[in-house]
């Protein structure tokens, strides 16, 4: 029986919501990503109208019948009458161990000291235990030593799914291996982790230069500094100390950034506080060019936690107004700034 030879930059195999979760990572990052899914797709994921959307994602149902190698390296996975030749590859199984390490005390932690840390330096993933111990999973378990361009995921673990398919479109993006990703391209990885909404602890999301300098304010504060929304901390955290990492404004009030001179911004992001009914509800999200101000976002259900819009051009300012939350008088937002 001949077989459908296909061709990608990046091909998953595996089964349940992490394999799904890996697979549409890599291919929202840009690579072109194929998802050969063993059994059939869990009812209970929410994103399978975003998968079916994605342009950069093409999913095959069944059994990896054959593997073609070549000096330590896959070449191509047959599944489903359908050859697959990819730079790289991902395996996501149930129950494959990863290995984790216990993350040091946080108490104990200088923040000066942590680059030097392998712990932080190396961190992809994190979890907390039933105990309240915070554990991580370093770049150097996904990495299969016996061949260069596969990635090791657990089919359960979305978090490291998501981790794992953003390094896989790095290296789709830079035509590197593995081992090249996590050796070079670190900050790189970890920025962007962090960007998606990640919890890497004591590693800083990079806030641009233009967000950390431009004139910040709110015409009607409630509580905490307005300048915790430009600090690359998304949440309340004793790591990074006592008190609020964020911000509280009332129902209805305006906080805006204001530039002398206009900014050439590709993206906003913003990050709302999902625990209770202090979430933003309905908000709008404006920029003023060229003198005028104009809308580019309304969202009148919201239920994210984390917001990005694309803007790309240049504007003298950027302000988003919660007009209504899930039923608090007040929203709490930890972060709204662009680059």
């Amino acid at each position: 029986m001949s077989k459908n030879e296909l061709f990608a930059q990046f091909c998953v195999y595996g089964e349940g919501v992490g394999a799904v979760t890996l697979a549409l990572t890599a291919a929202q990052h840009g690579a072109d990503t194929v998802l050969i899914l063993h059994g059939e797709p869990e009812a209970s994921f929410a994103d399978w109208d975003t998968v079916e959307n994605e342009r950069n994602l093409r999913v095959l149902y069944g059994t990896a019948e054959d593997l073609h190698m070549e000096d330590c390296r896959i070449l191509s996975v047959t599944a489903a009458e359908n050859e697959v030749n990819a730079q790289a590859f991902a395996q996501c199984r149930s129950g494959d161990f990863l290995g984790a390490v216990a993350l040091p005390d946080m108490d104990t932690l200088s923040e000066q000291l942590l680059p030097e840390r392998e712990e932080y330096a190396r961190l992809i993933s994190c979890f907390t235990d039933g105990e309240g111990t915070l554990y991580g999973v370093l770049c150097d378990c996904v990495c299969d030593p016996a061949v260069v361009n596969l990635y090791r995921a657990d089919s359960a673990d979305t978090e490291l799914a998501k981790a794992v398919g953003t390094a896989a479109a790095i290296g789709v993006k830079y035509g590197i291996l593995p081992h090249i990703v996590f050796a070079d391209h670190m900050e790189e990885l970890q920025q962007t982790l962090l960007y998606d909404g990640a919890f890497l602890p004591h590693i800083r999301r990079t806030v641009s230069e233009e967000a950390r300098t431009a004139e910040l304010s709110c015409d009607d504060a409630v509580s905490g500094d307005i300048l915790n929304l430009r600090t690359g901390i998304d949440t309340n955290s004793p790591i990074y100390g006592e008190g609020d990492q964020g911000f509280t404004m009332a129902a209805g009030a305006t906080v805006e950034y204001h530039m002398d001179e206009a900014v050439d911004v590709t993206r906003a992001r913003i990050v709302f506080d999902a625990d209770g009914d202090a979430l933003a509800k309905v908000y709008a999200l404006e920029i003023e060019a060229d003198g005028a101000w104009e809308g580019i976002l309304f969202e009148n259900e919201n239920r994210r936690r984390l917001v990005t819009a694309a803007i790309c051009r240049p504007i003298t300012g950027i302000r988003l107004t919660v007009m209504e939350t899930c039923g608090a008088q007040n929203v709490h937002i930890f972060a709204f700034d662009f680059e």
